[in-house]
């Protein structure tokens, strides 16, 4: 009947589509994974550190849409401060004074609660961040002439995925 070939070549037309979906869904997690891997080829033994993990910095702002990075380390002089050791998509003058800034690993650390983590990350919505310590240092970039939809990142939201060692002491942070 007229009804059933309709109905076969919707559900052909719905299935195309889910496949095209799935498809471009699979190609954009096969580019994120290459540029991931290409930025983990910078790291080894001959590479400093600090040059590493700007390429790190610089791959999460190619492969996601947040286009502020900063990535923290413990600071091996003071063991309970974070020291600012690379970055991707901030102005070298803003970069210069984040980076002589120290942050203590306590206040952040006061900012990891449970409701707010997501697998390895904590995702702190601008409508539901706690009290910030008053040593933590926060900033919030917006483009010119930015507007946002009700459902979209808020410029005020934090993500914070942190580093820890094998026997789950702090490393670093990264910072989105």
């Amino acid at each position: 009947s007229l009804a059933a070939q309709a109905a076969v070549a919707l559900g052909t037309a719905i299935q195309y589509e889910d496949q095209l979906r799935r498809s471009e869904l699979l190609k954009r997690e096969l580019e994120i994974i290459s540029k991931l891997y290409v930025a983990s080829q910078r790291l080894g033994p001959d590479v400093p550190l600090e040059d590493g993990l700007a390429g790190i910095a610089a791959s999460i702002r190619e492969t996601t849409p947040f286009q502020t990075v900063l990535v923290s380390m413990i600071d091996p002089n003071n063991p309970t401060m974070l020291r600012r050791v690379a970055y991707a998509g901030l102005p070298s003058e803003t970069w210069s004074k984040l980076s002589v800034q120290l942050q203590p690993w306590q206040g952040l650390e006061a900012l990891l609660q449970p409701e707010f983590k997501t697998g390895g990350v904590y995702f702190i919505p601008f409508d539901r961040r706690p009290v910030m310590p008053q040593d933590i240092h926060l900033l919030t970039v917006l483009e010119n002439g930015e507007r946002r939809d009700m459902d979209t990142w808020n410029p005020q939201d934090i993500l914070l995925a942190p580093l820890f060692d094998s026997h789950n002491q702090p490393l670093g942070l990264i910072s989105i």
